[in-house]
């Protein structure tokens, strides 16, 4: 039994010690609090644009072992996407570490002995204490923005404009943000962040030159033994003073309503073309869960996966997330390309844990940036959903507010 920071900790060193990849699970869904550590990777499959799903359940379903991976954002504008940053990554690795925070137990597999030897004896070590950032929003004089604040607002009243004219309904706006890291601190950098702000998906994932951070609060789709569910997120308050009233006032706001069933709809129907016919249903609409110091408004979307259809099947053909693109999706998707003048990459994307062909778990890369080891640079992503009554410089205030948490770590991992 690991006491879960002890566990915390010993993720972190083992992140550095055996370059482990590392999918942490830290508050929000309290039914779901499981992690898991990728170490000694064996095998990998570096994604392209143009690869079809085929490859991707040849190397996922080709043995017994589980799966780690991303998807990034299928970026459509070809001068928009990074060239070197890939449409994807998967990998196997020689052993998994999971750990579930409700019963402490710490579970090692792995078919090599010397690698078990190894790993028994990290655990047995009591890994050393850690630092934690703290302190207002830093200002930064070499901060980059894709967008600033005059540029954002107006933006988002283009898109406001388009809502008018009934080519979409809501659209996610999204600003990149860059810094200069000389020295980049690595996983100190993202147990910073964990222990500040715990949410249910945070995953340190390396994929040469870029070393990924994803901090996310969204679940995007788990299928257990055949069974899907999806919790998207649509619907953000800062907490005040008052913590039952911002709920209240967040849960009787008609935007943040109208944004949250717009996105519950498209949901639906994403996966009902991988699910049984009639199986598809809502429940615990307009749920609230605090991360990040902000309320968030979530739902639940339950299916049952067709006989026929695998894990790849569902996450392709619901890709990308529709609560990070907007709806009718394809529409919102062209005009993301138009109005946002950088890649997404990795944000919007998805990172998932495939355990077979009828059990996954994956996220919305959403609250996510990475390190470019080439550039020595960080690059993150914060962003909000537009809908018909959207204030624009509120919507810029919330797309800050989301982005606050990394300026914090920046903060203090650069003084």
């Amino acid at each position: 039994m690991i006491p879960p920071d002890d566990f915390r900790r010993l993720a972190i060193k083992l992140g550095d010690d055996f370059d482990a990849d590392l999918f942490l699970s830290g508050g929000g869904f309290a039914s779901d609090r499981m992690s898991y550590l990728g170490i000694a990777p064996e095998r990998e499959l570096v994604i392209t644009p143009d690869l079809s799903a085929e490859p991707l359940k040849a190397f996922a379903y080709s043995d017994e072992l589980p799966t780690f991976g991303f998807l990034s954002y299928p970026d459509r504008s070809p001068s928009h996407r990074a060239d070197t940053f890939p449409a994807g990554h998967m990998r196997k690795y020689g052993a998994i570490l999971g750990y579930n925070e409700e019963t402490h137990e710490l579970v090692i597999s792995t078919r090599d002995s010397d690698l078990q030897r190894d790993l028994r004896g990290a655990v047995a070590v009591a890994p050393p204490s850690l630092s934690s950032m703290a302190g207002p929003t830093p200002m930064f004089g070499d901060l980059r923005h894709s967008l600033d604040r005059d540029e954002y607002i107006e933006r988002v009243k283009a898109v406001l404009e388009y809502i008018q004219r009934g080519d979409i309904y809501q659209m996610c706006l999204s600003i990149a943000f860059e810094l200069s890291f000389e020295n980049f601190p690595d996983v100190d950098f993202y147990n910073d962040l964990f222990q500040q702000y715990p949410a249910p998906f945070y995953v340190w994932y390396k994929t040469d030159p870029y070393q990924i951070i994803s901090t996310s609060p969204e679940r995007f789709l788990q299928v257990r033994d055949g069974q899907v569910r999806s919790q998207p997120i649509k619907g953000t308050r800062e907490l005040d003073s008052d913590p039952d009233d911002a709920i209240r006032h967040l849960l009787a706001s008609p935007k943040e309503d109208a944004e949250l069933s717009m996105i519950v709809d498209l949901i639906r129907n994403d996966i009902s073309k991988s699910c049984e016919y009639g199986s598809v249903r809502v429940r615990n609409h307009k749920s609230v869960m605090t991360v990040d110091n902000l309320l968030q408004m979530y739902s639940t979307v339950e299916g049952r996966l067709r006989d026929e259809n695998c894990c790849l099947d569902l996450l392709m053909a619901a890709f990308p997330g529709g609560s990070v693109t907007g709806c009718p999706k394809k529409r919102a998707m062209e005009l993301i390309d138009e109005l946002e003048p950088h890649s997404r990459d990795i944000y919007c994307g998805s990172f998932f844990i495939l355990w077979g062909p009828r059990d996954m778990d994956s996220s919305i890369a959403i609250r996510t940036g990475y390190f470019d080891r080439a550039r020595h640079l960080f690059r993150f992503y914060a962003g909000s959903g537009i809908v018909v009554d959207s204030d624009p410089a509120s919507e810029y205030d919330e797309t800050m507010a989301k982005a606050r948490k990394f300026l914090r770590a920046a903060a203090y991992h650069r003084s």
